[in-house]
């Protein structure tokens, strides 16, 4: 069997469409979140690379080429990343930082 939530032992926590071609999706896996990438007919196209930790928040609509999504972790008091997705040649995408939280004095 094949799709969004098929093969995963996971809670699937949200889906959204992104690109009008693919949905972006939010599971928790282990007690963290993990995100994923599927097509419109519900194959896996990658797994978006985090830390363990969780996701707060996205921003991504069906017709943005775009997505932003807000992580955090025991360490991390929060870092935006940034998926440019405007080059539909492209078949693996990577989250870029596009702004940290900063805490005086703590490095992660």
């Amino acid at each position: 069997s094949s799709g969004i939530n098929a093969e995963r032992a996971a809670v699937l926590e949200w889906l959204s469409p992104v690109r009008g071609d693919l949905f972006l999706c939010c599971y928790l896996e282990d007690c963290v979140n993990k995100m994923y990438l599927y097509d419109m007919s519900g194959a896996l196209m990658q797994e978006i690379s985090l830390p363990p930790g969780a996701v707060y928040g996205c921003s991504c609509r069906k017709k943005d080429n775009f997505i932003y999504f807000k992580f955090v972790s025991f360490v991390n008091p929060g870092v935006i990343y940034h998926i440019d997705m405007e080059d539909k040649t492209k078949t693996e995408f990577i989250a870029t930082v596009y702004e940290e939280t900063p805490v005086k004095g703590f490095q992660t």
